[in-house]
């Protein structure tokens, strides 16, 4: 977060066991704008919805398809003046999933067991 704040964005965190209130008010203040960087390890990566939403920096490997579509699907949805959406992953979870999310979007899915079905 250091790294953010110095290049001039603002930028928060959350994680499990803060005060409920402190994760609640760090969410808000990232939704309606006045944080520009919001980190998380796990948090963000389910049940979490934000259209606006333009970048996942991806710092876990991930072993599960499924969860690498859902964090790809947070970054994903349109939004008003929303072009792009960009994934950075540092841990090598787009090359290691390829093949997998070549099938999933040549084939799609009709509900979540689909992607099971695509895992390598």
């Amino acid at each position: 977060m250091s790294a953010c704040r110095e290049a001039g964005f603002s930028a928060d965190y959350i994680r499990s066991g803060l005060p409920p209130d402190r994760i609640d008010d760090a969410i808000s203040r990232f939704e309606y704008g006045d944080t520009q960087v919001l980190v998380s390890v796990t948090m963000l990566s389910r049940d979490y919805d934000n259209p606006a939403v333009r970048h996942a920096l991806d710092f876990a490997k991930q072993t599960s398809f499924g969860l690498h579509v859902q964090k790809l699907s947070r970054i994903m949805q349109t939004a008003p003046d929303k072009l792009v959406a960009r994934y950075h992953d540092f841990t090598g979870n787009w090359q290691r999933f390829r093949e997998a999310r070549k099938r999933f979007w040549e084939h799609g899915v009709r509900d979540w067991a689909d992607v099971a079905r695509y895992q390598v």
